[in-house]
């Protein structure tokens, strides 16, 4: 091996030393600040709330009585829909009499003002599709494929009498394309679990504060919708049924968290040592440990062994004219965090004499 290679050698294996020993420490910085991190959360799939509706009050008889109801979207394939529609009902239409010899109906759809500024132009059957299982049959099956801004009316005609029909009109009820609740700087995961980190310090950052509840509506719609919302801690218990499922830090169970009651409307909801941390106790023993009274370094060790972070569910609560939905996110405690920094410096001596 000549000297210039030798030289490219070590240069080589100096450069893959150093390589190695950054990466090292980049990982080792990485996994310390974990815990300093909050984790980022699942996003959930909104449910159906709003969309197509049919009002009772929107079903007209004569001679033909009409029912509705509504088809749960795990049976969609039962009634040949597709799993894409947003939502669907049967319609069952009656004839009366009961025992007419010719019980043979036809079904049609059409928009309720064609001629409108949002239907001009629109296929019907691209926005609401009927369909019957056999030729004449007396139910009909109906599902909304996209939002809609004209009133669609369905009408069941007999084919013995042109004279007994009934007819219903089809609304689109103003959906909600998007809602977050949030505590502060503290995103709440609807529908899944939320991963908290605790802020041990007195003196450090805030998590948390006060609800905010964010609702965005359609934009398409025949029937316009308000939309209210309540927000509760339920406990573990009362939803999990499990008894053991109680919050404990290093093996030690513990009470007392959060202040709020449960299952009452809350405003606020926080995870740091001034708020939450500040009433949490550590159960059975003869004389128990306030939180509020240790300070952080003391704390570090309960922190940093999580048996059982899971302490309660936020529950949303969205109810509207046509619809409603309820979700529950999971808090969990995932760590802590200490961000109290330096707020001042002195020295016992002002002055030295040597």
């Amino acid at each position: 091996m000549t000297i210039k290679s030798k030289i490219i050698l070590a240069f080589t294996l100096v450069f893959v030393l150093l390589f190695v020993a950054v990466f090292t420490v980049w990982l080792a910085f990485a996994s310390d600040n974990k815990k300093h991190l909050t984790p980022e959360n699942e996003v959930t799939a909104l449910p159906d709330i709003g969309g197509m509706t049919i009002a009772d009050g929107n079903i007209e008889s004569n001679g033909i009585s009409l029912m509705k109801a509504k088809i749960a979207p795990a049976a969609y394939s039962d009634y040949g829909i597709s799993t894409q529609a947003e939502n669907a009902y049967t319609l069952t239409a009656a004839i009366t009499p009961n025992d007419a010899n010719n019980q043979l109906v036809d079904w049609a759809i059409a928009w309720k003002n064609p001629s409108s500024a949002w239907a001009y132009g629109k296929t019907v059957t691209d926005y609401v599709t009927l369909t019957t299982a056999k030729d004449g049959a007396l139910t009909a099956n109906i599902s909304s494929l996209q939002a809609f801004g004209e009133q669609i009316i369905i009408t069941c005609t007999s084919r013995d009498n042109p004279n007994a029909k009934a007819s219903c009109t089809v609304d689109y009820a103003q959906k909600l394309t998007s809602y977050k609740l949030s505590f502060g700087n503290v995103d709440i995961n609807l529908g899944g679990d939320t991963n908290v980190i605790f802020e041990i310090n007195a003196n450090g950052d805030t998590v948390g504060g006060s609800a905010n509840v964010q609702l965005v509506k359609s934009d398409t719609y025949t029937v316009a919708e308000t939309f209210t919302y309540t927000i509760k801690l339920i406990s573990n218990y009362n939803v999990d049924g499990n008894t053991g499922d109680l919050f404990s830090l290093d093996g030690h169970t513990i009470s007392g968290s959060p202040s709020q009651q449960f299952d009452t409307p809350i405003s606020s909801l926080y995870f740091d040592f001034n708020h939450e941390i500040s009433h949490w106790t550590i159960m059975g023993r003869n004389k128990d440990i306030l939180f509020k009274d240790l300070s952080a370094a003391q704390l570090v060790p309960y922190f940093s062994n999580i048996t059982n972070g899971n302490m309660y569910y936020v529950s949303l609560d969205i109810t509207g004219k046509y619809s409603s939905v309820n979700y529950k996110s999971h808090i969990k405690c995932a760590g802590y965090k200490n961000t109290a920094s330096v707020q001042s410096l002195s020295l016992s001596n002002s002055s030295i004499v040597l």
